[in-house]
């Protein structure tokens, strides 16, 4: 492990022991201290793989710490953040013992390979020796070694050339099946897609990790909010997003299903069998094929989204709030994403009052058994669907 990944991770273990035992004190704390646990965790993250970790209790202490509230947390949140650092560091030990299995069985089979070389090298020699005698006996009678070259290498080359049409054609079937089998199919998914729903909750969980704490700390530091005021205000930006995002998307759907019509209608494909018979099982497969055709080229409509998101939310302020500004493009390229998917994924917010449903949600800072507010919606696969990333809820304090 890196030198200062290693001391972040002894700073963050003495951090949490002190909480633990009651004999934290804030002079111990400090801002470049804190920044070092910050660093050790994302590169901790990259190191295990964030999609086998889950460390944002111990994120929300260290916020709690900067703003010199740690002494005042609940134990129950301290515990929590224990039990994220003990299972990090458990992470931590299997991967480099798997590791360095994994050196000396490379080490070993290198070896072997090296003296199987070898024997087979003396042996080649020794068995050339009579031949290349032979052959210069009957030169004649033989083809030379630049003609047989030569037809070997025209042979090689149309193999090639058969193999790469045979690779294009599964290609483009591929392509035809893939969009009908998965259009509206939530249980299939298209491994190629780097946007794919599992891809897009991997982000969920960056942006609050690292995009939505940097926003958190600019409300709650520069303008003086309340935490809980601070954290309803970035989820207004989340919704409004989200919202946005999803009429966007209906309506250039709409206006690229009318486009191909029209394209159709114009090289005098009559109307009544547009969508009739096999030119579709016709609107589902056009509708399929529009889906994909946005999603392989998502990043050249991203600039545009955020233009009208930030359009439409006119109290954002680039200058006086960079992080709170980032945040909101963040979410708008996020919410895009989501709602670009054949069906769309779904934000689900625990509300107020009702009971605390541990299944979609984890703790923000306390336990309790009714939700006080939501920190970070949890991401559904679809309405009412499976679960593709929990949320961060805060139970109202008992």
């Amino acid at each position: 492990m890196d030198t200062s990944v290693s001391s972040g991770f002894r700073d963050l273990n003495d951090f949490l022991q002190k909480l633990n035992s009651g004999s934290y004190l804030q002079s111990d704390f400090s801002k470049p201290k804190c920044q070092t646990i910050k660093e050790c965790l994302l590169m901790l993250e990259s190191h295990v793989g964030k999609e086998h970790i889950d460390v944002s209790a111990i994120r929300s202490i260290l916020h709690s710490a900067e703003r010199g509230n740690a002494q005042g947390l609940d134990s129950t949140a301290v515990s929590r953040a224990l039990e994220e650092y003990r299972q990090l560091a458990s992470l931590l030990q299997n991967q480099e013992h798997d590791h360095h299995n994994s050196k000396e069985s490379s080490h070993y089979e290198s070896h072997q390979d090296q003296e199987t070389l070898s024997r087979y090298g003396n042996s080649k020699r020794q068995r050339e020796i009579p031949k290349v005698a032979s052959t210069s006996e009957h030169k004649g009678h033989y083809p030379t070694e630049s003609s047989t070259y030569r037809g070997k290498h025209e042979q090689d080359r149309n193999k090639a050339d058969m193999e790469r049409e045979i690779q294009e054609l599964r290609t483009r079937l591929s392509s035809v099946v893939g969009a009908k089998l998965t259009a509206g199919n939530t249980s299939l998914a298209d491994l190629s897609d780097p946007n794919r729903p599992t891809s897009i909750a991997e982000q969920h969980r960056e942006l609050y990790n690292d995009v939505w704490a940097n926003a958190l700390e600019e409300l709650t530091l520069k303008d003086r909010n309340t935490e809980k005021k601070a954290v309803l205000e970035l989820g207004n930006i989340l919704k409004k997003t989200y919202e946005i995002t999803k009429q966007l998307s209906k309506e250039s759907a709409k206006s690229m299903v009318e486009a191909i019509m029209a394209s159709l209608h114009n090289i005098g494909v009559p109307q009544s069998t547009q969508l009739s018979g096999h030119a579709a099982d016709s609107a589902g497969t056009l509708l399929a094929h529009v889906h994909a055709i946005r999603r392989e080229n998502v990043e050249m409509s991203i600039p545009q989204i955020k233009q009208e998101c930030c359009k439409e939310m006119k109290t954002l302020d680039k200058r006086s709030q960079p992080c709170v500004y980032q945040y909101a493009t963040q979410c708008a390229r996020l919410t895009w994403l989501m709602n670009i998917q054949d069906p769309p994924l779904v934000l689900k917010w625990a509300k107020e009052g009702e009971p605390f449903q541990s299944q979609y949600f984890s703790e923000y800072t306390s336990r309790g058994t009714t939700v006080d507010f939501t920190a970070w919606p949890a991401l559904l696969i679809q309405e009412n669907g499976a679960i593709l990333a929990k949320g961060i809820a805060q139970p109202k304090r008992k």
